[in-house]
């Protein structure tokens, strides 16, 4: 079976203020894309109060908790890949990551290189310990609470930054990724580590 991620609810987690080009780039980029049903999701702003990291992590987690399912939540900073198509395989009730990262942590620290990602299909990889959060599907509130259930935990009894968080948590749960990656960071200083694509076998 097939999914079209144009057909699906998606949540773009955005500052709502001083953020106004970032979500002109971001309407700009679904409108050219096709994607129908998405909406901004206003991030929590913790800024000057607490490591950015604590405002990204309850922002997953809120939009979560009130979303309609299946969804995808992106990141503000994103951009389609080389290897971007509208439709791809069905998870069916597994996560899906639609981007990748360099970065994981199967050392126990982030580190590049950290990530295992293991042949399930032509199309997708079961992947443990990689570090990332900026496109994620999510086919059902009971796969998404395996993973945003302990953010708030996390971040208080850890207090490291949540897709480290979601890298251990795909040692557990089992979670695909695209071999080739659909959507990649649109930040000169990330996309190198997140424009890549896996070596299908």
């Amino acid at each position: 079976m097939e999914l079209d991620i144009r057909e699906i609810n998606s949540y773009v987690l955005a500052l709502n203020k001083d953020n106004e080009d970032r979500r002109k780039n971001i309407k700009s980029v679904f409108e050219n894309l096709g994607i129908k049903r998405w909406s901004f999701f206003d991030s929590i702003d913790v800024r000057n109060k607490f490591p950015y990291w604590i405002g990204c992590a309850m922002s997953h987690r809120e939009c979560l908790a009130t979303a309609q399912f299946p969804c995808i939540v992106y990141e503000d900073d994103i951009k389609p890949s080389e290897w971007y198509r509208p439709v791809i395989e069905d998870p069916k009730d597994k996560v899906l990551y639609l981007g990748l990262s360099k970065w994981g942590t199967q050392s126990g620290s982030s580190q590049l290189d950290g990530g295992v990602f293991l042949h399930n299909t032509r199309e997708t990889s079961i992947v443990k310990y990689m570090c990332s959060s900026h496109a994620i599907y999510y086919p059902s509130k009971e796969a998404a609470d395996k993973y945003s259930n302990y953010i708030t935990r996390f971040i208080l009894e850890v207090n490291r930054p949540f897709d480290e968080l979601y890298a251990q948590r795909q040692a557990e749960v089992e979670t695909l990724c695209l071999n080739d990656p659909i959507f990649c960071q649109d930040d000169p200083k990330t996309f190198h580590d997140t424009h890549f694509r896996l070596e299908s076998k």
